[in-house]
């Protein structure tokens, strides 16, 4: 894997024109300072692209590593495994093999989250959303969660670790999963569900949630995504070119 200055992406990130699952990807390559082309489709994109089968796995994000030629060399589909590629190339995924481990834990545990809630999108009949959401906040479901997501800053604090961070004292990609996981449960778009009232009691992930935002990388690449979002919705312009140092794949 080669790494060279041009004027072109590394990589293609196709999703939706929020963060999401994309949203760890996005951060990665930003605060890596790595280039890279983000494509924004829209669900029904996605739904014709699933049904002629194009897609790699069932969803997006997907993530078009380019060679050093600046050719297409794979596809590559689940948003952990994209997350992971993201955080090698621009070192926010340790080489130690624990701590590798243990962000792994993260990563999965936030989609385990995501997979808790996500039944309930498909419920048409208010009350039995109003319902099926009450459960989850009952203190074995998102409570649970949020416990644990606790007892892992806890635990990394112990071992002398003192920046908030959940893997050592230096920002992974652990936590640019976690951050967006957190900001999923409380952006206020899950109705029914009190994400404030949820993380009341975790005083460790609400100073996480609030060192994160504050980074002064994440600011800047959260401006220049508002700006996208803004031209996608005005004038339906579909890509944008994040500038940084190329980093082409190799097979």
């Amino acid at each position: 894997m080669a790494e060279e200055q041009k004027d072109q992406p590394s990589f293609r990130i196709t999703y939706y024109a929020f963060q999401g699952r994309a949203g760890s990807l996005r951060a990665a390559a930003s605060l890596g300072g790595v280039s890279y082309e983000d494509v924004f489709t829209s669900g029904e994109e996605h739904k014709k692209a699933k049904e002629e089968g194009t897609r790699r796995w069932s969803g997006v994000p997907e993530l078009v590593v380019f060679d050093k030629d600046g050719k297409e060399l794979i596809t590559l589909g689940q948003s952990n495994a994209c997350t992971r590629y993201i955080g090698k190339v621009t070192g926010l995924y340790p080489e130690n093999a624990v701590e590798r481990a243990l962000v792994d834990e993260i990563l999965d545990s936030v989609e385990d989250v995501l997979n808790v809630v996500s039944p309930t999108f498909g419920i048409k009949d208010e009350e039995k959303k109003k319902a099926a959401r009450a459960k989850l906040c009952e203190a074995d479901k998102l409570p649970y969660w949020i416990g644990k997501f606790e007892a892992r800053l806890e635990e990394n604090e112990k071992r002398g670790n003192k920046n908030g961070y959940f893997v050592g004292d230096k920002i992974t990609i652990a936590d640019l999963k976690a951050y967006y996981g957190f900001q999923f449960l409380t952006s206020g778009n899950l109705d029914y569900i009190d994400g404030a009232k949820l993380m009341e009691p975790a005083k460790r992930c609400q100073a996480f949630v609030a060192k994160i935002k504050e980074n002064e990388g994440m600011k800047k690449m959260e401006e220049a995504f508002a700006a996208s979002q803004k031209e996608y919705k005005e004038n339906k312009v579909k890509s944008f070119k994040r500038p940084g140092k190329f980093v082409c794949g190799s097979l």
